[in-house]
């Protein structure tokens, strides 16, 4: 497109290059005559490769783009667009792909401040667990030290138990054989008692009838009946049965007792004449 056949297209930006599509690009054109042939199949599959790729990497849809470059061209589509407007519309395009790309950056810069910042909360944070773990990792070893002690006082009142529960087994054991000998001891003596005891009766029992025998046999017997010791013989009491040095029982004169004096008889008292 030659000065000849259209009038310049001055464009001018202001602002940043991301306010591109707010609207802060003021237009000079006017009337085009002929800008030459349509663009072929070629052409515009370039100028759509970067509409793409503002969507594809920047997330700038594909028909605001395309949009936004008919209404700064001045064409309704891009079937009126001519030879002559290629160069703009690349132009265009190129824009917005550097404003893009500089957004992108200023939010990646402002993405690595936020993560700066969070990483200083999280260092402050870090910091601050590891105070807190190094007290738990004390604590903990104070608790594993209190364990092992518990522990070794366990096995210690474990083993004291094992030794008195074994003597108390032989304790047990012990006294339950000396009551069993103690009972065997007691039925002995009181068997030993009972034939004592039933010996003493048997023996006093034939110790009386041999003195019956005996009295029967060599006591004192006057007409076939027998007299005890210190008897009188009947008819004669000058004689009474008594045991001699021997053991035998006789008849002897009877032993003559010491009379009593006579009490002296009180003087009758003289009547008067």
């Amino acid at each position: 497109m030659s000065e000849s056949d259209t009038e310049k297209i001055q464009q001018t930006f202001h602002g940043p290059v991301g306010q591109v599509a707010g609207g802060d690009i003021v237009e000079h054109h006017s009337h085009y005559y002929d800008g030459g042939r349509e663009l072929t199949k070629q052409e515009r599959s370039e100028l759509n490769a970067k509409v793409n790729k503002l969507e594809a990497e920047y997330d700038e849809p594909g028909w605001k783009t395309w949009r936004f470059l008919h209404r700064t061209i001045g064409i309704k589509s891009i079937e009126a667009m001519r030879l002559g407007q290629r160069d703009s519309a690349h132009a265009i395009l190129d824009l917005l792909l550097e404003n893009a790309s500089l957004q992108s950056k200023a939010g990646s810069a402002r993405d690595l401040a936020d993560v700066a910042i969070q990483n200083s909360n999280l260092t402050a944070q870090l910091k601050e667990w590891k105070g807190k773990c190094g007290r738990l990792e004390r604590m903990l070893g104070e608790e594993v030290h209190r364990t092992s002690a518990l522990r070794i006082q366990l096995e210690q009142t474990s083993a004291l138990v094992s030794t008195h529960a074994g003597r108390f087994q032989a304790l047990e054991g012990g006294l339950i054989a000396a009551i069993k000998k103690a009972r065997r001891r007691l039925r002995v003596s009181l068997l030993l008692g009972l034939v004592a005891v039933a010996g003493a009766a048997f023996a006093y029992t034939q110790n009386e009838r041999a003195k019956t025998a005996e009295a029967r046999l060599g006591g004192c017997t006057y007409a076939g009946k027998p007299y005890a010791i210190g008897s009188v013989l009947p008819g004669n009491p000058n004689r009474e049965c008594v045991r001699t040095k021997e053991g035998r029982q006789i008849w002897q004169p009877a032993q003559q007792k010491p009379k009593r004096p006579a009490a002296p008889k009180s003087p009758r008292p003289e009547s008067g004449l």
